[in-house]
């Protein structure tokens, strides 16, 4: 079965929905009212320290073994690929979204006049701004992982599970520093 049969629009917004009240691991409150742009998933191999010494893993094999523990690395593998979700429709349901490739892409055609800039640059100063990663879930609809990279260059990743039918906070399973 295709991984977008399984993994609707629906099942991600709810997750959001639940991810936006999280003042506590997500908005805390510098960053409660955060601009919010999407994050490209990286599948960086990272060291992992075991019984039998430092072990060197993919996040793609991290996230199926040791996280979701089902081993199906192509599993979470086609979520990426697949990367359908459009994360800017999430200011449907009160995030405030902003999209830097088209900025980008205006910037280096001169559309965007400097004051235009300089005003953008100066609200999201004032608001912060956060990248969520689309969020990556086990085959059985019950947890989820995300990235997040604040604007002070750090970033966390995150377990989310569903309990009762509601998304919640699990456990925070990588911070960084770039």
């Amino acid at each position: 079965m295709d991984v977008s049969e399984i993994i609707s629009e629906e099942i991600m917004f709810d997750l959001f929905k639940e991810i936006i009240k999280d003042s506590t691991n997500v908005f805390t409150i510098h960053y409660k009212n955060a601009y919010v742009s999407g994050k490209t998933f990286q599948n960086t191999v990272l060291p992992l320290n075991t019984e039998n010494g430092i072990q060197y893993k993919s996040k793609v094999q991290l996230i199926s073994d040791y996280y979701f523990n089902m081993n199906d690395t192509l599993f979470i593998s086609n979520q990426i690929k697949k990367d359908t979700f459009d994360i800017y429709k999430l200011s449907d349901i009160g995030y405030k979204t902003f999209d830097w490739s088209k900025l980008d892409d205006s910037v280096s055609r001169a559309l965007v006049p400097q004051d235009s800039l300089d005003k953008i640059s100066e609200l999201i100063k004032n608001n912060n701004y956060i990248s969520i990663s689309n969020p990556i879930f086990n085959k059985s609809m019950n947890q989820a992982y995300i990235e997040i990279d604040y604007e002070t260059y750090r970033g966390i990743s995150i377990l989310y599970k569903k309990k009762n039918n509601v998304w919640a906070f699990d456990k925070r399973v990588g911070n960084w520093i770039r």
